[in-house]
Formats: structure tokens, sequence, C-alpha cells
């Protein structure tokens, strides 16, 4: 059997220029339209610059449907 995968975490929250990922998975952050404006690996730990993105609400979803809201701004 294998282990139960991890949550990832990811901070700050709200972000307005990067934010830093921690986990071993694959992630997309999505618009409330339902775009994928970004995709990562994330190996451990990882920054994103997220300043190209416009501000407001995003999701984050990791290979293995776990989801986190992220607030830019």
């Amino acid at each position: 059997a294998s282990p139960e995968k991890e949550a990832f975490d990811l901070y700050p929250n709200p972000a307005s220029n990067k934010v830093e990922i921690v986990g071993n998975t694959a992630i997309k952050i999505i618009d409330m339209q339902g775009r994928v404006v970004m995709s990562h690996n994330i190996d451990g730990r990882k920054c994103i610059d997220i300043s190209s993105l416009a501000t407001g609400l995003y999701v984050v979803q990791d290979e293995n449907g776990n989801v986190k809201k992220l607030f830019k701004h």
C-alpha cells in the first residue's frame, strides 16, 4: 500500500508578488472562469512568481484533488 498523499501548503495568503508552495505534487492555479493560468511541479518547495496575475481569487489544485483558495492582491 502506498502512503497517503499529503496536501500541499501555500503562503503567504493573500499574496501579491510571490507565493511559496510546499509539497510533492503538481499544482494548477485556476482563475474564477475555470482557466488554468499556471501549472507547476512542486518537488518539496517552490517559489512561484504570481505578479503577472490579475488581482482576485484563484483556486490552487493539486494532482490528488486537494484544493486551496489563493487571494492575489
